[in-house]
């Protein structure tokens, strides 16, 4: 403040501080006492005094409703979206099995996997828990030369030759030829299916974080932190060290949030199998040469790009909004659906009766405070009621999310 007032001073009195010292001296030094001591009775004293005193109170408040439940299993916000959470439960199950479907047919052009000998192993000792090496992943590491190849790629991509998919030939000098519209409409379809995955991801993985904390997670180790996919109890996580505070308080919160096993068999084949062949076409048809090494960087790190561009909180909350506008025709984006999300858990995950540290994970996993869910978050209409968390606590959250809407947390015995 004090700061902001000596620069009004000077654009006001048209003063260069070092040109005119002794005049700054003489004027601003003078107004600045006279009006901007905090600890005086002054204009700024006041109106600070005002500011304290009704945040005070509005920290206190609760905020006005967001969810009326008005059948077991229905709940409305406040903005007249009604959700059923049993026709929300069939929809999931239907998208799933439709990404699925979609993958397999658009994306891997029908080639099985498993014939190759490719199989999806996400148990902890497959992760080294390695968070300082350039270019580590579990999943897809960055190889030495920057690729991003690997066994598994490598299988698949020699697959698509063989089935002469994407007009892609080797040629003797080991040049690798692409039938541009093809490869054009390939690219289009991997970008639909991560605009599929997305929602799902969000909407089934726990109590869901901010749109900002999703679209920073990095699937690899960067020199400037660490990433935050990880092998977490036979299935991928994401262990995110956002804070929506951190930059005034330097202090960032461990959340974690499983993904249900059939997502993660979906990320993997987007991340490991397809993303380290797509780059080729992606670099040679539609990204311009100066822009090509940003757009590496991108896919190296990032878990959510596409088209080269990283993806931001915004195209989050639109395939969430199209995800609802689909299935219920309503246009919910992230900030609607963390009150839903938060009233499913109050609901059905009761923890504040059964045991408060799970109570307090429940929220931490949602990025905030039982205190600050209780007076902020899906408050329900005419009611009156209102430190960092174990690992364990935020595994069992997950699971329980996913029993709640009837997916796996882990591979039946039966794929």
């Amino acid at each position: 403040m004090i700061l902001s007032g000596l620069s009004k001073c000077f654009l006001y009195f048209g003063v260069d501080w070092v040109g005119d010292d002794i005049y700054c001296r003489k004027t601003v030094k003078p107004f600045c006492q006279t009006h901007l001591r905090e600890h005086m009775h002054t204009p700024m004293a006041d109106v600070r005094y005002w500011i304290r005193a009704s945040s005070r109170v509005v920290r206190q408040l609760r905020a006005s409703w967001m969810v009326q439940w008005i059948d077991t299993d229905i709940v409305r916000l406040r903005n007249q979206m009604e959700i059923d959470k049993i026709k929300l439960q069939h929809y999931i199950h239907v998208k799933i099995a439709e990404l699925q479907k979609f993958v397999n047919e658009k994306v891997l052009f029908g080639i099985s996997l498993e014939k190759l000998g490719i199989k999806f192993d996400f148990s902890t000792n497959c992760d080294t828990g390695d968070e300082e090496t350039y270019g580590y992943s579990p999943l897809c590491s960055v190889n030495d030369d920057g690729t991003l190849n690997n066994e598994d790629s490598d299988k698949f991509f020699e697959a698509m030759v063989e089935a002469g998919v994407l007009g892609v030939q080797v040629l003797d000098n080991g040049e690798v030829m692409w039938d541009k519209g093809a490869s054009l409409e390939w690219m289009s379809n991997i970008d639909t299916a991560w605009t599929k995955l997305v929602p799902l991801d969000h909407v089934t993985s726990g109590s869901p974080g901010r749109g900002t904390e999703k679209a920073l997670f990095q699937s690899t180790n960067t020199k400037e932190s660490r990433r935050h996919l990880f092998y977490k109890d036979n299935t991928i996580g994401f262990a995110s060290n956002y804070h929506k505070g951190h930059l005034s308080t330097g202090i960032y919160k461990f959340i974690l949030r499983l993904l249900p096993y059939d997502l993660a068999v979906i990320l993997a084949i987007l991340i490991r199998i397809v993303r380290p062949i797509k780059l080729a076409p992606l670099l040679e048809f539609h990204i311009r040469p100066e822009d090509q090494e940003k757009t590496l960087e991108v896919y190296r790190t990032r878990v959510y790009a596409s088209w080269g561009e990283a993806w931001d909180s915004g195209m989050l909350s639109a395939s969430l909004m199209a995800f609802f506008k689909e299935g219920f025709g309503y246009n919910m984006g992230i900030q609607a659906y963390r009150h839903l999300a938060i009233a499913f858990g109050q609901r059905y995950l009761d923890y504040h009766k059964e045991v408060n540290t799970l109570a307090r994970a429940l929220s931490d996993q949602a990025g905030h405070t039982v205190d600050m869910e209780a007076r902020i978050y899906a408050g329900k209409k005419n009611s009156t009621q209102n430190l960092p968390t174990d690992e364990n606590h935020f595994i069992r959250i997950s699971r329980d999310w996913h029993q709640m809407f009837g997916v796996h947390t882990h591979k039946l015995d039966s794929d």
